[in-house]
């Protein structure tokens, strides 16, 4: 019969990506000396101070990311572009690592980028992939304090499209931290204002990119992903942005998805569809974009 210590911490550690906390190993009935004796003999490799792996797990950035957070101390959790890259959102990097750890309580292990904070409460933590990680509305702050405003965008785009945030969410973060003065805080409200509402978030980032263009020129009433229905309640359409003012919708033209003769006959009615209901109908292409939309803002600021 194998030893239940061995069990019970195997099992402990498959659940943490192959790496455990010293306190584990003594919950589990090892000894300081037993443990050292393991370092000593290359069962259990030191991952960071007081943080081993087991022999034969492999070493993944998974692994390393919750080791950084518990070398960190009590509530040390992965942050910024190690958040983003945990969220799957632009504005991500795994290399360096970076964890946010209370103030007054900053881990120096080498190789980490370490933020610290006097606000890092239960409530803005969770977990991702069982790695403690700041929340969303967090993360974007975090995101938005390196000034990058498409990737800010991209970033709450993907997690709205996710229903990771809401609306609600994000006023409530920026209220609670104005009082904290947080940087991110002015980009932060920017990107809130050109997403003025509850509606559905852009599908993809070239939309994403035309609704940055739009809210830039000052059209900050563009709506993403909204459903038309004629007078019948029959669907007609969902343009990528209708302006909530104005009975104007742009599509964005692109070739990668509306390339065979089909989708484009489909397109084509839907436009005329539109039109009939009186609807402007805008085309917005790539390579406009790609310098500011000139083309596209001047058709809509005729219409």
């Amino acid at each position: 019969m194998g030893d239940a210590r061995y069990e019970a911490l195997g099992a402990r550690s498959t659940r943490q990506h192959g790496v455990f906390r010293h306190d584990d190993a003594i919950q589990r009935g090892f000894t300081p000396r037993a443990i050292e004796g393991h370092i000593v003999r290359g069962l259990w490799t030191p991952v960071f101070d007081s943080v081993y792996r087991l022999s034969g797990a492999p070493p993944t950035w998974e692994s390393e990311v919750l080791a950084a957070c518990w070398a960190g101390g009590l509530r040390s959790v992965a942050s910024h572009r190690t958040a983003a890259a945990l969220y799957d959102v632009p504005g991500s990097r795994r290399r360096p690592i970076e964890v946010l750890c209370r103030r007054w309580n900053r881990t120096t292990c080498p190789n980490l980028r370490v933020h610290e904070a006097t606000w890092v409460v239960p409530e803005l933590i969770t977990e991702v992939d069982a790695i403690p990680v700041v929340v969303p509305e967090v993360l974007l702050l975090q995101l938005a304090s390196f000034g990058r405003r498409m990737e800010v965008l991209m970033a709450y785009d993907r997690l709205m499209h996710r229903g990771q945030i809401t609306p609600t969410s994000i006023d409530s973060s920026l209220a609670a931290h104005a009082r904290r003065g947080m940087r991110g805080l002015g980009l932060l409200r920017v990107v809130r204002s050109l997403r003025p509402g509850a509606k559905a978030a852009p599908e993809s980032p070239m939309e994403t990119n035309l609704l940055a263009v739009l809210g830039w020129a000052g059209f900050v009433r563009a709506v993403p992903q909204v459903e038309i229905h004629a007078a019948g309640g029959a669907f007609v359409a969902r343009p990528d942005v209708v302006m909530a003012d104005a009975p104007i919708v742009v599509f964005y033209d692109s070739e990668e998805h509306h390339s065979t003769p089909f989708e484009r006959a489909r397109d084509n009615a839907q436009r005329l569809r539109l039109q009939s209901l009186g609807y402007c109908v805008v085309a917005a292409r790539k390579d406009d974009l790609a310098v500011g939309a000139p083309a596209l803002l001047a058709a809509l600021r005729a219409e």
